[in-house]
């Protein structure tokens, strides 16, 4: 029986051509046995389309019947917290 439903949000389908794929071959929801199932199908997509995707977990008011979404940005959530080596940041002294 599978535990964790996965529901692919349009901006992983539109930047990775990939999931668009999936979308097209099986719909919307994917269920797997762990989170860690989802993440794994989430990291084949990547290598396999244009552009990151990975499963974040619903919000836990959120009212659909998933436990995560397939997402992508531009920016993944790793690279938000990585300064642009063109951006000067100053730090003051306390």
């Amino acid at each position: 029986m599978s535990d964790y439903v996965v529901d692919i949000k349009s901006s992983a389908r539109r930047r990775n051509g990939a999931v668009g794929e999936v979308v097209q071959r099986a719909g919307t929801h994917h269920r797997f046995d762990t989170r860690a199932d989802a993440d794994a199908w989430a990291e084949r997509l990547a290598m396999r389309g244009e552009a990151n995707v990975w499963v974040r977990r619903a919000n836990p008011n959120d009212r659909s019947n998933v436990d995560g979404y397939l997402i992508s940005r531009e920016r993944s959530p790793y690279q938000l917290f990585q300064q642009d080596e063109t951006t000067q940041v100053e730090q003051s002294t306390l």
